[in-house]
Formats: structure tokens, sequence, C-alpha cells
């Protein structure tokens, strides 16, 4: 299997708690949510991404969370149980 990556150079501001990329006029917003039960290892996570502010939530938030808003991206980390993450994909 081939993997590919695209990286496109852009310039990011914040709008409405979302981050905004501006790329040839167009404007993409990201949102990103992160289920874990792992504080320290989402902590790290979370900074990795902090970029983009992701929202970091339990896995008892996180279906409060997936139905508050309409998420772009979704990380369920590999603390959470497979059968709470399988409930959560099926939301």
């Amino acid at each position: 299997m081939t993997h590919m990556l695209i990286v496109i150079k852009v310039q990011t501001y914040l709008t409405n708690n979302k981050v905004c990329f501006l790329t040839d006029r167009t404007i993409v917003r990201v949102s990103i949510l992160m289920v874990s039960t792992d504080e320290a290892l989402s902590y790290t996570r979370a900074h990795l991404l902090q970029r983009w502010r992701p929202l970091v939530v339990t896995p008892e938030a996180a279906a409060d969370a997936i139905a508050a808003n309409a998420w772009d991206l979704l990380i369920i980390c590999q603390s959470v149980n497979d059968d709470v993450a399988a409930a959560l994909l099926c939301r």
C-alpha cells in the first residue's frame, strides 16, 4: 500500500473559536474532537495539535460533544475501550 502526503502552505487565523485556513482564496475551518481516558497522553497529543485547538473530552462526555458540533476530525485514542469507540463511531 502506498501512502501519499500532500502539504500545502497556508495561513491560519482564529474565528469563532475555530482555526481557519486561508489558501488560494478558499477558507477551510477545522474542528477537532479528541476522546481519551489517559490525561497525560491526551495532553501530549493536544499539544501536538495545538495550532488547531482540539477539544479533548472523556468517553463519557464524547456523545454530548459529538451531538453538539459537526466535527471535521474525530480522534479516538487507544486508551478508549473498543466497545465505547465503536459506539461513538455509530452515532
